[in-house]
C-alpha cells in the first residue's frame, strides 16, 4: 500500500493494488509454505520504499536504513547483490547535485553499508565451505547445471561425459559433497561453451 502510494500519489490505487496483492491465488498458496519469497519480498520492497522516499526529500536516515534493508535481502535472494551498484551510483548522482564532497561521502556510506552484510556472509562461507562465494549452495547449483549439461550433450552429440564423481553422498558432510561437485560441475562447465 505505502509504495504504491508514494509511487502514484493515489489513495485508491494504492488500496486496490494492496487488496489485488493480498488476494492474489498463488501468493495465498505459497504463504503457509516455507519459501524465500515470504522473507524477500517485505525486506526488498521496505528498502524500495525508505528509498524512494530518500530520493524525495533527501533524508539520510531513510538512506541508511533502505541501504541496510537492500544489503540483508542479497543474503535472501543473491541477484540483488547486482543491483547495489545502481544503488550506490544514485545515491552518488543525488548527493552530487548538492556537493563533490556530499557526493563521495555519501557514495562510499551507500557502498560500505551495501556490502556490509554480503561481505560477512562471503567471510562465513570462506571460513565454512573454503569458498569465496555468496550462496552456500552454489556448488550444487553448478552440479545442477552440469547434469543438464550432460542430458544435452547426451540426447545432441551421442556422447556421456560422465556423471558427478560422487555416488555415496552419505561419505561425505553435506559441506564437502557441494564442495567435490561443484569443483567437478565448475571444470567440466567450462569444457563446453
Amino acid at each position: 500500500y505505502f509504495l504504491a502510494s508514494e509511487l502514484t500519489g493515489n489513495k485508491n490505487i494504492a488500496f486496490w493494488s494492496a487488496i489485488l496483492l493480498i488476494a492474489e491465488p498463488l501468493a495465498v498458496y505459497h504463504s503457509g509454505l516455507v519459501f524465500t519469497e515470504q522473507l524477500f519480498v517485505p525486506l526488498f520492497l521496505a528498502a524500495v520504499l525508505g528509498f524512494i522516499k530518500y530520493l524525495k526529500t533527501s533524508d539520510k536516515k531513510l538512506l541508511i536504513a533502505s541501504i541496510l534493508l537492500f544489503s540483508v535481502s542479497v543474503l535472501v535472494r543473491s541477484i540483488i547483490f547486482y543491483f547495489l551498484p545502481v544503488i550506490i551510483l544514485a545515491v552518488f548522482l543525488k548527493e552530487l547535485k548538492i556537493s563533490r564532497r556530499s557526493g563521495l561521502v555519501y557514495g562510499l556510506i551507500a557502498l560500505i553499508l551495501a556490502g556490509l552484510f554480503p561481505a560477512a556472509w562471503i567471510l562465513r562461507n570462506k571460513m565454512v565451505l573454503n569458498s569465496w562465494q555468496i550462496s552456500s549452495n552454489q556448488s550444487v547449483i553448478l552440479g545442477y547445471h552440469y547434469e543438464i549439461l550432460r542430458q544435452d550433450i547426451i540426447e545432441n552429440k551421442g556422447f556421456d561425459p560422465g556423471p558427478a564423481p560422487i555416488e555415496d553422498q552419505t561419505v561425505f558432510s553435506a559441506d564437502e559433497y557441494n564442495r567435490i561437485v561443484g569443483a567437478f560441475a565448475a571444470e567440466k562447465l567450462l569444457q563446453y561453451p
